[in-house]
């Protein structure tokens, strides 16, 4: 089993990023299930930082939300944020006028940046 890293929003599943889609399979090839451990310890720290340097900021309060979380034993880690609007800042929304508010991707940007070698 690949170790994942998953992204969640107000304790929802909504995504993840394996070792194998994510081009890092060479790099964890042969250290086992202790360098899939570590391997998440290194990247999930990163990723959350990333997200939370590309997280919108009003108050500070999502971006202070987003943490990371573990669950060794199934070789997946987690991070995200439990406030209740930070989908709408991930994904987007229609205001109430009709326009569309374009979300601003920090978790997904946070991957994709990783994936692209700029963190």
């Amino acid at each position: 089993m690949p170790a994942e890293i998953h992204w969640e929003l107000h304790g929802n599943y909504h995504g993840k990023f394996t070792a194998d889609a994510g081009g890092f399979v060479a790099a964890i090839k042969d250290v086992g299930r202790q360098g899939s451990i570590a391997w998440l310890h290194t990247v999930t720290p990163i990723l959350r930082d990333e997200a939370k340097r590309l997280c919108p900021v009003k108050t500070g309060a999502l971006r202070d939300s987003i943490e990371d979380r573990y669950d060794d034993g199934n070789l997946r880690s987690f991070y995200g944020s439990d406030m209740h609007y930070a989908i709408f800042q991930e994904v987007g929304f229609h205001m109430r006028n009709g326009q569309w508010f374009e979300g601003r991707h920090y978790l997904v940007g946070a991957i994709n940046r990783l994936r692209t070698g700029l963190i």
